[in-house]
């Protein structure tokens, strides 16, 4: 993947971007050590094969802003409090009062971003306490689909990867309002663990 530290001089009409499906520029002036990490944000897009269909297109960014935080903090550039709080933001009202599934609904609260985050977050908790298994473990199914992703193809790849009562959650999750809280800590170091290496043979399959 090629990485181009863009010159701040420029007035850009954005912080960052992919280009192609293997190419990403960023504003050279953007933190490492933030949860909202533009570098990891982009270079998950350039992992991202799937082509969403309109129910599904939250997945974009809700993956990309969702592991942008987590290898954040699995890599120690953010502390737990700091991955916590960036969560939460999807939460809000404005943002929780969103559908997922129904852009119409997003408005300018960035809801795909934010709640989309929180959303793939908890999937990936629960994925990862009843199974062992990661949310990683269904982007790569979305990677390997032929065709457009629909929601119903989100929840199949959730369902196959955990459980039906996990695919039901995913659909549930996507198709009506209000959103999942954050956990403490010590729920995170438990089904997450602690001091594990950044990157292992199922994280990032976005490889």
């Amino acid at each position: 993947v090629l990485f181009v530290a863009a010159p701040t001089t420029v007035d850009w009409a954005y912080a960052a971007q992919e280009v192609g499906d293997a190419a990403a520029w960023v504003a050279a002036d953007r933190p490492l050590h933030d949860p909202r990490n533009a570098w990891l944000h982009e270079y998950v897009h350039t992992r991202q094969a799937f082509r969403p269909g309109r129910e599904s297109r939250w997945l974009v960014e809700g993956t990309a802003t969702y592991l942008a935080a987590l290898l954040s903090l699995r890599q120690g550039l953010v502390d737990y409090g700091a991955y916590r709080d960036h969560l939460a933001a999807g939460a809000a009202p404005s943002r929780a009062d969103a559908v997922l599934a129904a852009p119409d609904t997003w408005g300018e609260t960035r809801a795909e971003y934010r709640k989309g985050a929180l959303v793939v977050a908890d999937l990936d908790r629960r994925l990862r306490a009843t199974t062992g298994r990661s949310f990683q473990a269904v982007f790569a199914r979305l990677n390997a689909h032929d065709g457009r992703v629909a929601l119903s193809t989100f929840a199949t790849a959730v369902g196959a990867v955990g459980t039906e009562g996990l695919a039901t959650v995913a659909r549930r999750r996507a198709t009506t309002r209000g959103a999942p809280a954050t956990w403490e800590r010590a729920v995170h170091r438990r089904t997450f663990g602690w001091g594990a290496p950044a990157v292992t043979t199922e994280e990032v399959v976005v490889r």
